[in-house]
């Protein structure tokens, strides 16, 4: 039988060289991957600990229960962040003031035990007996008794899991976030993201710097912050604050909301929680948009300054935010609580004379990914300054980019395994009607 199914791979093989196929390689891999695993199938010496398990928790985030390592050194692990087993149920435990005795507790410690023994079991019963089927019930049976541990809780005093968030639709004219309401903030939320998108407004106002060659002018603001389970991947939840304006909005908002719903025990506190940025005028009125060369600083591009400045137009002049604690078992806010009633400002100078465009008063019509500093290649779409520090880095460390496919290839492949913060590259990159053509100088 085995013998019979090789064959039949051998011959599927035959056929796709004999017809040139282009994507042979990928095809080939998947192939010989299936006939690998009939020809292990004659031996069942199947590799159980590559057993896994997602599963959904009550608030909409996704975990997975699965092995690291082999045979008896194999752990049992749960990734939304990478941690074991052990350390994702002592921070559930902590964060939602449960002791060690509670029921959802013991349950899932008891599959999780019955997990090991399993384990330890296999250097002997492994030889012979395919055990992928076995831990694949254990999982399953682990991941209901956590859905369980996560799932809601009336309990007196215990955390409840933060809802999701409510946003209003894209405010017209800038195409970016108008509202945020979320009904319960607490410390079981789950992961947010930073910004990961781009649109022709935004990358208008990231040609202005705070000063000549330094960071960007602008940030993307996050109505409900990353750090708070807010995504950065969609403009329903982003709005440009100015970098020491969102320092603000950090310092006194999110920084002490973060530390409320996430202090230890019973400390931990529970809020509702609103933020409104507000579009209702404009920072520059429509008859002094456009600038001249006489009115912008020395070696200031009064085009790119005048392109920024029609940008700017679109961008809210604060961000209204208000926080009320809720009392955790009732959910109805706490008499005596803590509130957060503030607006931040965007302090904009918009004095023609003050800004710093990036490129001055010449653009280059090319950008090369092999040799440009990062001042350049932080011009691509979407990738800003710890994009083109990653894109020096993979050419340094791996050599120069063939193409730009090449070079679409690495950084992907590097920002999935090492650094998912990383803003992935917008679908314009490389070139875009109206901006300059990015290539590779792959001679």
């Amino acid at each position: 039988m085995v013998e019979r199914i090789r064959a039949q791979v051998d011959r599927a093989i035959d056929w796709l060289i004999a017809r040139g196929v282009r994507t042979i390689d990928a095809i080939l891999r998947g192939v010989r991957a299936v006939g690998g695993a009939i020809r292990g199938g004659a031996q069942r010496l199947v590799q159980w600990w590559r057993t896994r398990k997602r599963f959904r928790a009550p608030n909409g985030e996704t975990h997975t229960i699965f092995f690291e390592g082999e045979n008896r050194n194999a752990r049992l692990m749960i990734q939304t962040e990478r941690k074991t087993y052990r350390q994702f149920i002592e921070e559930i435990r902590a964060n939602r003031g449960l002791s060690t005795s509670d029921a959802t507790i013991i349950r899932a410690d008891a599959k999780a035990a019955e997990i090991d023994a399993q384990r330890n079991r296999t250097e002997t019963v492994g030889a012979t007996r395919d055990q992928t089927e076995t831990f694949t019930r254990l999982l399953n049976e682990l991941s209901q008794c956590l859905e369980d541990l996560l799932g809601p809780t009336t309990a007196t005093g215990q955390m409840p899991l933060s809802t999701p968030p409510e946003f209003g639709s894209l405010h017209g004219p800038s195409g970016f976030g108008s509202s945020m309401h979320i009904d319960v903030l607490s410390g079981l939320h789950p992961s947010g993201s930073e910004p990961a998108v781009t649109n022709n407004t935004w990358e208008s106002l990231r040609k202005r710097k705070s000063s000549a060659g330094g960071r960007t002018y602008y940030v993307l603001g996050h109505l409900l912050s990353n750090r708070l389970g807010g995504p950065g991947t969609t403009w329903q939840n982003l709005s440009p604050l100015r970098q020491e304006d969102n320092q603000n909005h950090e310092r006194t908002v999110e920084h002490p909301l973060k530390q409320a719903v996430e202090a230890s025990g019973a400390d931990n506190k529970v809020f509702t929680y609103d933020v409104f940025p507000s579009y209702v005028s404009s920072l520059i009125p429509s008859g002094s948009v456009n600038v001249t060369s006489a009115q912008v600083a020395p070696g200031q591009n009064p085009d790119i300054v005048s392109e920024v400045r029609r940008a700017e137009q679109k961008i809210p002049v604060t961000f209204r935010c208000h926080a009320m604690e809720l009392d955790k078992t009732t959910l109805q806010p706490k008499p005596g609580g803590v509130v957060i009633r503030t607006s931040i400002p965007n302090r904009i100078d918009t004095a023609p004379s003050a800004y710093n465009v990036s490129g001055g008063s010449t653009l280059p019509s090319t950008i090369d990914l092999n040799s440009g500093g990062t001042t350049d290649l932080s011009r691509l779409p979407g990738i800003g300054d710890i994009g083109a520090q990653t894109l020096i880095y993979l050419r340094t460390t791996n050599g120069p980019f063939a193409s730009i496919a090449d070079a679409r290839s690495r950084y992907e492949t590097y920002r999935q395994v090492h650094r998912r913060t990383l803003r992935p590259l917008v679908a314009s990159w490389p070139h875009r009607s109206g901006e300059p053509p990015y290539i590779v100088d792959a001679s």
